[in-house]
């Protein structure tokens, strides 16, 4: 469900919550002032940037389990245009 929660360390999170962690689309905003708003998995932020019904389209970070990162254009929830790949081991390609 959807829920709003301030936790004992400040932050807050306002958005989809499952198993006492946020999961789906969510916003957290941390005591420091950052703010990361896109889908969650598990507590995690998987994605980080624009969404449109509720995919990722504009720009956008997708962080991926193993901690490999693609960041840049999407469109319908899926890579389109320029961006950049970056694999866990260092090595990376833009394109």
């Amino acid at each position: 469900g959807e829920v709003k929660i301030k936790y004992d360390n400040g932050d807050l999170y306002d958005g989809a919550f499952r198993n006492s962690e946020p999961h789906g689309i969510g916003k957290m905003t941390y005591k420091d002032g950052r703010i990361c708003d896109g889908i969650w998995a598990n507590g995690k932020i998987n994605y980080e940037g624009e969404l449109v019904d509720g995919k990722p389209h504009g720009r956008g970070k997708w962080i991926y389990p193993s901690g490999s990162v693609y960041e840049g254009e999407w469109k319908d929830g899926k890579k389109h245009g320029k961006g950049s790949f970056k694999w866990s081991d260092g090595s990376s390609y833009e394109g």
